[in-house]
């Protein structure tokens, strides 16, 4: 019998294809094995960062639930050799040798499980595309299955995402292993790392220049057919990788669950307005599928969840507790479900009749009951649109941040007060019937909540270029002809309801930065709309007639068991900030972010993480658009000292990149490299 705590193993070395990956294992308390495994697989360090930084409470909880659980480097990172693959197929190949690796260990039954956010969630689905014999389940999260889709969203470079990612990959790459092994592997491993650093193309500049879905993200996109095992998936709908995700797991031929909250970029135990225990929901999915000896269950059986989970939310959205979690078989998208519709008219934006309406509409007369004439509304393109229109929140008594400041330099059409609660609930569209002065504008839609006291409130929104409205593929993409055309903008999967007495507002504009990174070229938005003709939000819902709705079908959802807190002990001086100016002079406005913490190791080893973000852009003159993205990152050993200083630019004339490593203060490397267009 061992001692109630689980016992780490740091040094796991696997033979995978010409490299090796570095993997820790935690073994857990109580009887000896063997045990069923879990493998959480990244790029982002596993002797420092990606665990106590992260993942130690989830790691702890697993454990003692009676997994063995495995965290690995990718080939290529932390303290693994190799090349990177970053977001590719062969990430999945080299896991599948990981997987298959793990199950002929003494200390595993065979059976293993993968389970991840973000990038750990994607090498989980390109695992399974790999098909590992072993491998029995996966629980993603907040992942998309295509890189092309995280990366161009609509057509478009998303720096926020991509560009700010690669810069901090970069910075990674620079820094040595976080745990020193005796006998010094984790040196070759960094000297192996710098020289490749300065003599490859960083990955920045390989994204930027794939700005087309050719094959290089073929190699970066992961098919529903190709998942064949059991999947819990879970992703929120202020998360830019839900619009992608949430059809996926939706197309998925195999036993699965969907969780969608009103999360960010995090895991459900962690949410801000509801936290739920998906840890208890994964322990329970992995007992269901990598077990033969789970008490009480047969493999198989159907979770106690139904297929799809969403929380509903209330009071205008982004308060705490204001919602309800509820259930059904599907997610509902405009395809699949019953719609409703607001049409632009010279009203502003009205609420088409359905079914059962007094005024005796019907599905596929949107039209019947609004009799007007065409409506035209333009403006010339104003690319500072969209700083205040991201997913963030300032805080608990901040609930999300008002848009009327995007909002009043866009062209908006707005319901009047409603009478009746009108519920969003899926993926909805916007069609945009547009022309512009410029060959190829990107368009971005918002759908916003306001409230009596005129709080403006994001509710979902998309983006597509317009010359990409016939795809996004080498040769797909066409030029806006001179007349107007119908752009079908998705929008981000939510479920909301505006209330009695809140209005609906829909926002267009060229662009949403730093979601979007501007085209070279100014010119004027035209949106149009006339009977037959309409520029339509349509979306999956219902209107609930007067008064408050309640909802039959509501689910109940455990909040997240605190005997194994839900954060790491082992961080400190965590730190973020997020804030929007706008100069008077030159109508330049500039959108900066930054956050940072110290995880520090039970051994006493100290990783300090810093990012700065900034975007900025004048009003009328895309050409001024940039986003830069500052890291500084310092790895103290206590009798030495690394430190990494990386900085990336990326504009539509440019690009920039440079790395500086200095060892107790003396520079051990530094290289600059730049990209033009």
């Amino acid at each position: 019998m061992r001692t109630a705590d689980v016992r780490r193993h740091p040094d796991l070395l696997i033979p995978v294809d010409g490299a090796t990956v570095a993997a820790t294992r935690y073994e857990p308390p109580g009887e000896d094995g063997p045990h069923p495994a879990v493998l959480v697989a990244t790029p982002y360090r596993k002797d420092d960062w990606i665990t106590f930084g992260s993942w130690h409470p989830s790691i702890e909880y697993f454990a003692r639930s009676g997994y063995e659980v495995v965290v690995a480097d990718l080939v290529g990172t932390g303290a693994s050799t190799g090349e990177p693959t970053p977001f590719a197929r062969a990430d999945g190949e080299h896991m599948a040798t990981v997987v298959d690796w793990l199950a002929d260990r003494p200390w595993t039954t065979g059976p293993v499980g993968m389970f991840g956010l973000s990038y750990g969630a994607w090498t989980g689905y390109a695992t399974a595309a790999a098909a590992p014999d072993a491998l029995g389940a996966i629980v993603p999260v907040s992942v998309a299955p295509s890189g092309y889709a995280s990366s161009y969203t609509g057509g478009v470079l998303n720096p926020l995402k991509r560009a700010v990612w690669a810069t901090e990959f970069q910075a990674r790459q620079a820094l040595p292993p976080g745990r020193r092994d005796p006998d010094g592997r984790w040196a070759r491993v960094w000297h192996d790392r710098l020289d490749r650093l300065g003599d490859e193309r960083p990955w920045l500049f390989r994204f930027l220049d794939h700005d087309l879905e050719d094959g290089f993200w073929a190699e970066r996109r992961v098919d529903p057919d190709e998942v064949g095992v059991p999947t819990l998936a879970a992703c929120g709908t202020r998360d830019v990788h839900t619009a992608s995700m949430v059809p996926f797991v939706e197309a998925l031929d195999v036993e699965k669950r969907l969780l969608v909250g009103p999360w960010r970029h995090r895991m459900p135990e962690q949410g801000r307005e509801t936290a739920v225990d998906f840890r208890r929901q994964a322990v329970a999915w992995f007992d269901r599928h990598l077990r033969t000896d789970a008490p009480d269950r047969e493999p198989g059986a159907a979770p106690d969840l139904p297929p799809v989970a969403y929380w509903t939310e209330r009071d205008g959205g982004w308060t705490v507790g204001a919602g309800v979690w509820r259930g059904r078989d599907r997610w509902p998208t405009v395809d699949s479900h019953p719609t409703r519709s607001f049409l632009l008219t010279g009203e502003g934006l009205e609420l088409a009749p359905g079914p059962g309406d007094a005024e005796g509409g019907v599905d596929g007369e949107p039209d019947a009951g609004i009799d007007d004439e065409p409506v035209a509304r333009e403006r010339e393109y104003d690319h500072t649109v969209g700083m205040e229109s991201l997913e963030r929140v300032g805080g608990v008594e901040n609930p999300g941040v008002d848009t009327s400041a995007d909002d009043a330099r866009s062209i908006v059409a707005e319901s009047g007060p409603l009478t009746g609660a009108v519920e969003f609930t899926g993926t909805g569209v916007v069609t945009a019937r547009v022309s512009a002065t410029t060959p190829a504008p990107v368009v971005g839609v918002r759908v916003v909540d306001v409230a009596p006291d005129d709080a403006a409130r994001l509710v979902t929104s998309g983006r597509l270029a317009a010359d990409h409205r016939t795809g996004h593929a080498p040769g797909e993409p066409e030029p806006l002809p001179t007349g107007p055309v119908d752009l079908e903008v998705p929008l981000t999967p939510t479920s909301h309801v505006f209330e009695p007495g809140h209005r609906v507002r829909l926002a267009v504009a060229a662009g949403h930065l730093p979601r979007v990174l501007p085209r070279r070229e100014q010119g004027r938005l035209r949106v149009h709309s006339a009977p037959g003709e309409r520029t339509e939000l349509r979306f999956p819902g219902t209107v609930h007639g007067d008064g408050v709705p309640g909802f039959d079908d509501a689910v109940g959802m455990t909040p997240p068991d605190e005997r194994v807190p839900v954060r790491t002990p082992y961080t400190s001086g965590e730190t973020g900030r997020w804030e929007t100016a706008r100069s008077h002079t030159d109508d330049r406005a500039r959108f900066g972010t930054s956050g940072g913490k110290t995880v520090t190791r039970p051994d006493g080893t100290s990783l300090t993480w810093h990012r700065e973000v900034e975007a900025s852009v004048v009003a009328d003159a895309p050409g001024t658009a940039g986003v830069e993205t500052r890291v500084e990152a310092e790895l103290d050993h206590g009798h030495e000292t690394v430190e990494v200083t990386t900085t990336g630019r990326v504009s539509r004339g440019s690009s920039h990149l440079e790395t500086r490593v200095r060892v107790d203060g003396s520079t051990v490397f530094e290289e600059r490299w730049r990209r033009e267009g």
